[in-house]
């Protein structure tokens, strides 16, 4: 196996990890289609999964024409996530966690360390909750 598909793996894995957790506060999930600017919908709120690895000196979230709601990071070394409100990042191509553990982590996502609270008030204030995801 390549690097790629270890890559797809974890972030395939990573996913169904984030989707788990939202069905447990409550939320419908499905999770869209490759294509996608997003990558699940729940209850209405455009969900970007990201994950990434440390290499040596941060963690690097690359962001490739995505358009959600919400953002979840997972670093995935740690084991630890920051779920924060899209806003937070629209417009940038990366986002960086420059602490190995990211609980240490001093930054503007700080607030946001497993922050799984903030999604069932966001979910209030934005999307339709009636729209049909493209796979389940």
């Amino acid at each position: 196996m390549n690097d790629d598909d270890l890559r797809r793996i974890l972030a395939n894995e990573v996913e169904h990890d984030a989707a788990g957790r939202l069905r447990a506060m409550g939320f419908q999930v499905a999770r869209q289609s490759h294509k996608a600017h997003f990558d699940i919908l729940a209850d209405g709120l455009r969900c970007e999964v990201k994950v990434a690895r440390w290499d040596g000196e941060k963690y690097l979230f690359n962001l490739h024409d995505n358009d959600a709601d919400a953002i979840m990071l997972f670093c995935a070394d740690a084991g630890c996530w920051f779920v924060a409100p899209f806003d937070l990042v629209r417009g940038r191509r990366y986002v960086k966690v420059t602490q190995r553990q990211p609980c240490d982590y001093v930054g503007r996502l700080m607030t946001f360390y497993e922050a799984w609270d903030i999604l069932p008030d966001l979910a209030r204030t934005v999307g339709n909750p009636y729209q049909a995801g493209l796979w389940g």
